[in-house]
């Protein structure tokens, strides 16, 4: 993996909450009521005011003279952060249309590097309907590429040679596709069984607001166990 502190341009897409922008991390600690809650929100308040302009989105494409200010900050920056929140199709067509215009050497995401290194391979080499029946297996297992337009992003900068660092935790919903992964290399018996025993039980979102502790309790004794075997 090419090091991101080598490459001349880095794009990093993070959700970021706008209350913690905005208010800070111990705005519920201090005891403040609002957005100018003390000279500091005043100050963010101003700043913002100050710096704001507007954009048009029409179709696939933004313009105006947000726009042209933001592409044009990010043409002279080497370190740019979108923050976003997840599951909106605005999102990653915001940063597709961004990569449009400007070619980053590194894509800097919420995924774990496991699932990056896969993915990659497996976009690189598949056949279109090969891509598209595992999308259909595997699609709401993905984390952040679960759904269709930011996979759609994933596979666009992937043809494009950008480098796909993925600096998440292994999350929950992921399981069911490293498992399947795991199986086909694992030299461990056992841990090949356990994996062909996580794929069947059911993945994190399909347990409604988690009443069934049965399989949710089995899916958990399977994941560390797997982590033990696998050390």
């Amino acid at each position: 993996m090419k090091s991101p502190f080598l490459a001349k341009k880095n794009l990093f897409v993070f959700l970021i909450s706008l209350s913690t922008v905005l208010f800070g991390q111990n705005a519920n600690s201090t005891g403040g009521t609002g957005f100018f809650s003390n000279n500091q929100d005043s100050i963010i308040a101003e700043t913002i005011s100050k710096n704001t302009s507007l954009m048009a989105h029409e179709g696939n494409r933004f313009s105006g003279k947000g726009w042209e200010l933001l592409l044009g900050e990010i043409q002279t920056s080497n370190h740019v952060l979108i923050g976003e929140d997840h599951f909106f199709n605005e999102i990653p067509e915001f940063v597709e249309r961004i990569t449009d215009e400007v070619r980053f050497d590194n894509f800097i995401c919420e995924v774990d590097p496991f699932s990056i290194e896969i993915l990659e391979e497996k976009i690189e080499n598949f056949s279109e309907e090969r891509l598209k029946a595992f999308k259909s297996d595997f699609g709401n297992t993905l984390s952040f590429f679960a759904l269709y337009p930011e996979f759609q992003l994933l596979e666009k900068l992937i043809k494009k040679n950008t480098n796909i660092i993925g600096v998440d935790q292994i999350v929950m919903t992921t399981d069911r596709f490293l498992a399947s992964e795991l199986k086909k290399i694992t030299t461990n018996g056992m841990a090949r069984n356990i994996s062909y025993q996580v794929m069947e039980v059911p993945s994190f979102s399909q347990i409604p607001l988690m009443r069934n502790w049965k399989s949710w309790g089995k899916w958990i004794s399977q994941k560390k166990r797997l982590q033990l075997l696998n050390r």
